[in-house]
């Protein structure tokens, strides 16, 4: 899968919700908080590359597919072609030996959703923190978390 690296920069309201949620609430609660996010942000980038996606076999865009690692200090996810699709990743940087040309489709693709994904997860971060907010237990954490 391609790397194209888009660094995020929130500002987000109640993200002191989020630190108490980590804090005193269960790392699953934090995952999942996360994962629903990525999945709604991803699934736009998922879709730009399905719809362009070089065609030749058919085959090409009905693999691609997304591969999150979470660790502690980060959250990756990376989409793209699946190892079945191997070539997907020859029609991006080229393959001269055989005479394969640079096409950058994935590139572009990403380039050209970039903000949606970054607004859908913003949105999703945020709608989370509110949900958090107004779930969670105590005088300092109930209400909305705010908007963006």
């Amino acid at each position: 899968m391609a790397d194209i690296n888009i660094e995020l920069v929130t500002n987000l309201d109640g993200l002191d919700v989020l630190e108490a949620v980590l804090n005193e609430g269960s790392p699953r609660a934090a995952k999942k908080y996360l994962r629903r996010a990525e999945m709604k942000g991803t699934k736009i980038l998922v879709d730009a590359l399905e719809t362009a996606a070089p065609v030749e076999s058919g085959k090409l865009e009905t693999e691609i597919g997304r591969q999150t690692v979470l660790t502690e200090d980060a959250l990756t996810v990376r989409v793209g072609p699946s190892q079945n699709a191997f070539y997907g990743g020859m029609q991006e940087w080229g393959a001269p030996e055989a005479g394969v040309a640079a096409t950058h489709w994935a590139e572009r693709a990403a380039r050209g959703v970039e903000s949606r994904v970054l607004e859908e997860f913003y949105t999703a971060l945020q709608e989370g923190l509110d949900s958090m907010a107004e779930n969670a237990p105590g005088p300092n954490l109930g209400g909305s978390a705010g908007k963006r």
